[in-house]
């Protein structure tokens, strides 16, 4: 299990029994949420979790984004890299 098997259960798939898996303690919520934050959709409810990040266990945090993350067949997110310096 990784972030984005989390990512696709939060937006997509919605079962909310991924934190039941024993490698679910090795996926970082801040990744997740980090992703989030980079979708217009979903920026709300990540601004959100980041506040309530260092109070909720990980466990918490995966059951309020399940809730909270509006269902959507469309998981690809695009990731925002810095821009390149020009030489």
């Amino acid at each position: 299990m990784n972030t984005f098997d989390v990512l696709a259960d939060v937006i997509r798939d919605k079962t909310g029994t991924l934190h039941e898996d024993p490698e679910f303690r090795r996926v970082s919520m801040f990744m997740v949420i980090r992703y989030l934050s980079m979708d217009d959709r979903f920026r709300a409810v990540a601004e959100i979790a980041n506040c309530y990040q260092r109070t909720l266990t990980a466990t918490e945090m995966y059951r309020f984004l399940v809730a909270a993350v509006p269902q959507d067949d469309n998981t690809w997110i695009r990731y925002i890299k810095k821009p390149k310096k020009n030489k």
